[in-house]
């Protein structure tokens, strides 16, 4: 980094202490910049890895897997994606292991398809059901490399599946499959999503398997680990480089630097500014910006929509699925 001209307070302020928050403030303390003030608005450090104790039981609130890993780096073929044997260590799975957070392997071959009132499916139903939604959809991944190549315009992943042969009516299991199959991990219904960007490149790179996060600490126990790196957690209230309760109401920024203002009235300047923020924060005007962020970048913003998950927790009175 620079050294600016005008004499400010910081080298850097970071508005929010949430995963992205913490990285940046590792990375920059890496290079050696630890003159830096991170701003969170939330009591606790985390954004969205935080927890919440249940009955007893400590559940993750947001983020709950790793997606894309292969544990046994000794067998990385059998991770591989379509023939691709993961070339990197997914960053998160490395943190994990670091800070000695636990997890399982999700399995998601291990499933009953049942029908309303807990009746089974019929078995030809349903295997007819997942063979062609399987041959649709390599199908829809040859559509996308046509899309990629500039060959066809985007398409919603729906629209693909359709051109595939995968199309309405359905019945409940071939609902159970695209939802099993796609919405579930998409987060979002097939036709709110784009087939181009629908392929990502995560399992290809860092292995097929899913780490669910079983900890106690949760999945913000890595975010708490990252942060233990250069602040001290056991003292928070007084340690100089993090605010918590500290909602921002403006950022400033000019060739001088950045300045950041608090909803109660403190002001803080750096050389730079890094906002992570939630993206529903950032499409609202809960932080004004002066001037106004440009309108390429408020574009981008509004063209994102967070995935929904409603996570529902049951508590069994016994132990039936094992039989």
């Amino acid at each position: 980094l620079q050294t600016r001209s005008q004499e400010n307070d910081y080298d850097v302020v970071i508005v929010g202490a949430g995963m992205s928050g913490i990285s940046a403030a590792a990375s920059l303390f890496d290079a050696g910049i630890t003159n830096i003030l991170i701003l969170e608005a939330q009591d606790y450090i985390g954004g969205r890895t935080s927890v919440v104790d249940f009955g007893g039981y400590s559940f993750n609130i947001g983020a709950s897997w790793i997606s894309g890993a292969c544990v046994d780096v000794r067998n990385k073929a059998q991770c591989a994606v379509d023939g691709h044997i993961p070339s990197e260590t997914n960053p998160m799975l490395d943190l994990a292991n670091k800070y000695g957070i636990e997890f399982v392997v999700q399995d998601w071959d291990s499933f009953v398809s049942l029908d309303f009132g807990g009746a089974d499916h019929d078995y030809m139903d349903s295997n007819t059901a997942w063979d062609n939604y399987g041959n649709a959809a390599a199908c829809v991944e040859n559509i996308i490399v046509n899309i990629t190549q500039g060959k066809i315009d985007d398409m919603s992943y729906s629209a693909a599946l359709y051109l595939c042969g995968w199309q309405q009516p359905f019945t409940n299991i071939q609902k159970s499959v695209q939802w099993a199959t796609f919405e579930f991990d998409a987060a979002q219904h097939a036709r709110f999503v784009s087939a181009y960007g629908s392929a990502g490149t995560t399992f290809t790179e860092f292995g097929s398997q899913s780490l669910f996060i079983t900890d106690a600490q949760g999945y913000q126990g890595i975010t708490l680990g990252l942060a233990s790196e250069f602040l001290d957690l056991s003292d928070i209230e007084n340690e100089a480089k993090i605010q918590l309760n500290s909602p921002v109401s403006t950022v400033s920024y000019n060739q001088n630097g950045v300045s950041v203002t608090l909803d109660n009235g403190a002001q803080y300047t750096a050389d730079y500014g890094i906002v992570t923020c939630s993206l529903g924060v950032l499409q609202s005007s809960i932080i004004n910006f002066e001037p106004e962020l440009p309108a390429w970048k408020r574009d981008a913003l509004m063209t994102f929509g967070m995935g929904k998950y409603v996570p529902i927790y049951i508590k069994w009175p016994y132990d039936f699925w094992s039989e």
